[in-house]
């Protein structure tokens, strides 16, 4: 607001956006189809008593979504569903699992693999429902779990953590919450905490820093440009969980931690996101009932195409 204004024309400007402000606002449209393709790599070395152990996934995920119609109460509801998944599983042992719902093949040799197989044809199949409130928080997720039904108790152990409503909720408010609701402009910067799980009971927090880096040209659009550093991780595991070990404590540090969004006011939402994490350090756990110092080389690439 420039300073010659008088001191009375401040009451009437109460409420004006301020020169170079933006804000960043997500729209859901009646009847529109969205589509999500995310492209994860995952590489992980787990090295316990001098022994690498070297795991590593290649996963892409393409999700619809229809939105419905608006209620009275203001609430959205918007139907998601997985409509391709491809992975290829790098085991220890030299054991390599594909996968492509488009072409579910046959179960792996290896008998002990076939859980793997089936857990995978079952992500496939998700589907739920995400319930927005006026404000386009989501307020609900529902169906998500009926698919546990249908699998065999070791199967479904594998796929809750991840399929829970309560998670997905969480992680649908988090993806929202990276852009703020309030004005923002060039050079602004924010804190955000994500909280991932990892199956076996094992959750991940990860404290990233947020900039906002103003407007870009970038494959025919202008689009907002935000960029991210992780600063800072935890991690353990729910005692109670069943798993084959446990986690006793945790010593972690981020290496590489670079990301960048770029979001489309016009439609009113993230439209790409790329992200690159490198997480290292020592762990403390207890497998077959001994405790076992080990080193963690965890490597992550996402990256989200949204159309």
């Amino acid at each position: 607001m420039r300073k010659w204004l008088l001191v009375p024309m401040a009451g009437l400007l109460t409420g004006l956006p301020v020169f170079g402000q933006v804000t960043l606002t997500h729209k859901f449209n009646e009847g529109e189809k969205i589509a999500y393709t995310t492209k994860l790599q995952m590489k992980q070395k787990l090295t316990i008593g001098g022994n690498d152990i070297a795991t590593a996934n290649e996963q892409t995920v393409e999700v619809g979504m229809a939105v419905g119609k608006r209620g009275k109460d203001g609430t959205l509801p918007v139907d998601c569903g997985i409509t391709r998944l491809r992975t290829k599983l790098s085991l220890p042992g030299d054991i390599t699992i594909e996968f492509d719902s488009k072409k579910p093949g046959e179960d792996p040799d290896n008998p002990n693999l076939g859980p793997v197989m089936e857990a995978l044809r079952a992500s496939a199949r998700l589907k739920y429902r995400q319930v927005y409130d006026k404000n386009n928080r989501v307020v609900a997720v529902t169906g998500s779990e009926s698919i546990l039904a249908t699998l065999k108790p070791t199967v479904a152990a594998m796929l809750k953590d991840q399929i829970d409503s309560e998670y997905l909720k969480q992680a649908a408010n988090q993806e929202l919450d990276q852009i703020p609701a309030k004005p923002i402009k060039k050079g602004d910067k924010w804190q955000r905490t994500k909280k991932l799980r990892l199956g076996s009971g094992q959750i991940m927090e990860i404290d990233s820093e947020y900039e906002y880096l103003g407007t870009v040209q970038h494959k025919g659009k202008i689009l907002h440009k935000i960029v991210s550093v992780s600063k800072e991780v935890r991690y353990e595991q729910d005692p109670a969980a069943a798993a084959h070990f446990k986690v006793m404590s945790s010593d972690l540090g981020i290496e590489t931690k670079e990301g960048t969004i770029f979001f489309d006011q016009k439609a009113g939402r993230v439209c790409e996101s790329y992200h690159r994490l490198r997480i290292t350090g020592a762990l403390q756990m207890q497998i077959q009932g001994k405790e076992n110092p080990c080193e963690l080389d965890l490597t992550i690439a996402a990256d989200t195409i949204v159309e």
